[in-house]
């Protein structure tokens, strides 16, 4: 904990940036862009964005100097960052001054109201200990973290902290780990800077430094690269392969409550003459949770390799020399792809737990709720695998369900190619559906019982009603899968 003074000057920098309003939503006005730039995009643009920011306002100042890199001038610098003084910043480890001219020894990246400290993203000179900072593997793992109520939250490997700042405001407790003591010093800045005082931080080897105790909700955005070689430790661990997600996910169970949940990201080896899902699954052998994967996409080993090396500032000797290392490494494992997705898993103590895998849907807004809704659909799929218990029960359409048609021009004019069904929010799963299905999800508003509308449905088109219904069952179960029909009690 840093001394009563310490933070006081911590205090008195978080309200300049403030005041400044050095947020997001500000910045992205500045320098005209739709989405905060990448540290590899603010320096392919650089004379672009400084010109953007070439004003004295105390928030140009501050964005030149912790977004942009740009050294400034102690005369505009002391402005920007009045009423504080330099050595303020200087001591916080933030700003270092060499004759006339101020540099930021850290960058600072917002994230919606919250600023972030980090070590700036520079690839020529790899440091094993840097601190990374919001990279898109963040944002997305923040985006997609159930926010229920916490009594108690872990982040592991917290790095800067965000995962841990971000859960200050569901949770009463929020333990942070790290086996890198710069990553701790940092988050722990990252604290006083953005107000939040609920974090515990512990220095340690992934569960160690919080053996015996146990969480409501685990989050873990872990060194998932799958390397020969260890760079960086927020990226690669010592661990052969992917054996690190796999020693998380074998390990995590002991430390979630009943009903907790653990999300994490993760990167896992395709193997030649291998069913990938049938190797994720057996990782979850005997843990007594329900996991659920998300499968972004995988990346030829060729492919994964070069783009992980690429922006390390090697020669192109160097680069040569290391991407064949890699995929000898790749070669000998017999390693084909490598598949990157995220893994919910929640603690359950029924008899027999369930694993399901399925493509990463577009992410529009939170998707927490909706990822705990899909544990709640499933459960509710698990408990019903009787076909008449199934009609007993009642079914309501998703309230942000939508349904879209595409039309193709002929010579008869504008033809019907597809009609889909689609989420405009959290997880927005999408499918083809005939207009059978659509009429019979508009149907469904929860007051009958699924038996009802199945019999109307088959009287309206004079089929065979038992037929039709089992039939039909095994699109409604797909349904309540995808999220577009929830059972009553679930909504």
């Amino acid at each position: 904990m840093a001394p009563p003074d310490a933070s006081q000057k911590i205090s008195r920098i978080q309200r300049v940036l403030r005041r400044a309003d050095y947020t997001e939503k500000r910045i992205n006005q500045l320098l005209d862009v739709a989405e905060l730039p990448t540290y590899r995009q603010r320096s392919q643009s650089a004379p672009l964005y400084r010109w953007r920011v070439r004003g004295g306002s105390p928030l140009e100042i501050l964005v030149r100097l912790f977004f942009l890199r740009q050294a400034g001038s102690l005369d505009e610098v002391r402005h920007g960052i009045e009423p504080t003084q330099l050595e303020d910043w200087v001591a916080a480890g933030l700003l270092d001054v060499n004759g006339g001219h101020v540099t930021a020894i850290a960058e600072l990246c917002p994230y919606g109201s919250l600023v972030l400290a980090a070590d700036w993203a520079d690839g020529a000179q790899p440091d094993l200990h840097q601190v990374m900072g919001i990279a898109a593997s963040s944002r997305t793992l923040a985006q997609a973290t159930i926010r229920r109520h916490s009594k108690a939250t872990l982040d592991l490997g917290t790095g800067c902290g965000i995962l841990a700042l971000l859960a200050a405001a569901h949770s009463e407790r929020i333990v942070a780990v790290d086996s890198n003591p710069r990553a701790l010093a940092m988050a722990q800045l990252n604290t006083g800077l953005n107000g939040v005082a609920n974090i515990e931080f512990l220095e340690g080897d992934l569960f160690e430094p919080v053996k015996g105790s146990q969480f409501d909700l685990i989050v873990c955005n872990p060194p998932f690269v799958v390397a020969p070689e260890q760079i960086y430790l927020h990226s690669h661990s010592d661990m052969p392969l992917d054996g690190l997600c796999e020693t998380l996910i074998r390990t995590a169970p002991a430390f979630m409550r009943e009903g907790g949940y653990c999300q994490l990201l993760c990167n896992w080896v395709q193997r030649a003459g291998e069913d990938w899902q049938a190797r994720l699954q057996s990782w979850f052998d005997g843990s007594g949770c329900d996991a659920w994967i998300l499968h972004s996409h995988s990346e030829d080993a060729a492919d994964y390799a070069f783009k992980r090396i690429s922006n390390l500032g090697s020669s192109a000797e160097q680069l040569e020399e290391r991407f064949n290392k890699w995929i000898g490494f790749y070669e000998r494992e017999r390693v084909e792809a490598v598949g990157f997705g995220m893994i919910t898993m929640r603690r359950s103590n029924r008899a027999a737990n369930w694993f399901k895998c399925d493509s990463w849907p577009k992410m529009i807004g939170p998707c927490g709720d909706a990822i705990e809704r899909r544990f709640a659909c499933h459960d509710f799929i698990e408990a019903h695998r009787d076909d008449d218990e199934l009609l007993g029960a009642c079914l309501d359409r998703a309230p942000n369900l939508q349904r879209q048609q595409r039309h193709e021009l002929s010579a008869d004019g504008w033809q019907l190619n597809q009609a889909e069904l689609q989420l405009t929010s959290g997880l927005a799963f999408s499918g083809n559906a005939g207009p059978e299905v659509v009429d019979f999800v508009s149907r469904c508003d929860g007051k009958l019982r699924l038996r009802d509308y199945l019999n109307e449905q088959a009287a309206a088109g004079h089929r065979d009603s038992e037929k039709f219904t089992a039939d039909f069952l095994r699109v409604v179960r797909r349904l309540i899968e995808l999220g577009f029909l929830h059972p009553r009690r679930v909504k």
